[in-house]
């Protein structure tokens, strides 16, 4: 499977102490070189974001056509730009993306998407998570990630929690 991922995913993970999932899960992430510049601008501030960084399962790819990505920074920021262009020259199975307007833009490409809440509940439904999803969710909003009550609930109950 080839996933790509934008920042958000990344940070959060990270910052969660749970960037390990990501290679549970699919084996290899790779992000575009607006991506990598944004995670070690992160890192600075926020010191877990440097083992994203420095994990053997990412890899930083340029794009083949960098101004194709310029082309939607009217709508998008320059990260998620690239991560889609980069999805589209992969032909990638995934991109991971929270960014309500990137998501949309993505699925307006045909390119399959998930969130961080999504890869979160995959990793619980693979047993991954190593306990229940409930706590992840507090401390993840307790970092500052915005999700509405409704939807936090439902994945829960989806989950059996």
């Amino acid at each position: 499977m080839i996933v790509v991922s934008d920042t958000s995913c990344l940070c959060y993970l990270a910052l969660l102490g749970r960037e390990g999932l990501l290679q549970g899960l699919y084996g290899q992430v790779f992000i575009p070189p607006a991506v990598a510049a944004e995670l070690a601008r992160g890192a600075v501030e926020l010191p877990p974001i440097q083992r994203v960084l420095e994990a053997g399962w990412l890899t930083v790819r340029s794009l083949n056509a960098p101004a194709r990505a310029l082309e939607l920074e009217a709508e998008i920021d320059h990260g998620e730009a690239e991560a889609i262009i980069l999805c589209e020259e992969l032909h990638a199975d995934l991109l991971m993306v929270d960014d309500h307007a990137a998501r949309n833009l993505a699925r307006k490409r045909g390119i399959a998407h998930i969130g961080l809440l999504g890869v979160l509940v995959s990793a619980q439904r693979s047993s991954l998570l190593g306990g229940t999803l409930k706590p992840v969710f507090e401390e993840l909003l307790n970092l500052g990630f915005r999700a509405s009550p409704a939807l936090i609930a439902a994945l829960l109950k989806e989950v059996g929690e």
